[in-house]
């Protein structure tokens, strides 16, 4: 079963990868080569036949691993809005401070729990983030999370 809100998702991330690339590599870049070995079918442009989120975990490790493009996942996760998570991005634009945000971002974690574990706990004056890696030998970009979580705003 696939969630419009789920596949909206995933192919605003896609259509954001493309651009990134796109930039990187130069206009001649041949997308439908990457998304053909993730088995991803593109109907139109920015429309694809359902996708699962291994297919777009697939495509992420083809292009980092055959174009070497420094920090694309951040890149990609730069450039989305909340929006573009559907109901999950109305629900997290609704929050009324960052526990809210947290604790409601979690409840939606189809996209990393086949990566990791991420939980948060609370005491009066801080959140504690756990990221537990569960990639079972794939290799993880490396990146500064404190610049990313500096750099991120929540307006």
């Amino acid at each position: 079963m696939y969630s419009l809100n789920h596949q909206h998702f995933l192919q605003a991330i896609i259509g954001h990868w493309e651009a990134i690339v796109r930039q990187s590599m130069g206009s001649d870049f041949d997308a439908h080569q990457f998304l053909r070995k993730a088995d991803i079918m593109r109907i139109n442009q920015g429309h694809y036949h359902p996708i699962h989120v291994s297919q777009v975990h697939q495509l992420i490790n083809l292009t980092v691993n055959q174009l070497h493009i420094d920090g694309l996942g951040l890149r990609i996760a730069k450039r989305l809005k909340l929006q573009d998570m559907g109901a999950w991005g109305y629900a997290m634009i609704n929050c009324q401070n960052i526990k809210q945000l947290l604790d409601t971002g979690l409840q939606f974690s189809f996209v990393t729990k086949d990566y990791v574990d991420i939980h948060i706990g609370y005491d009066s004056e801080w959140a504690y983030i756990t990221i537990v890696d569960r990639s079972e030998g794939r290799s993880a970009q490396h990146y500064n999370i404190e610049e990313s979580l500096c750099t991120t705003t929540l307006a």
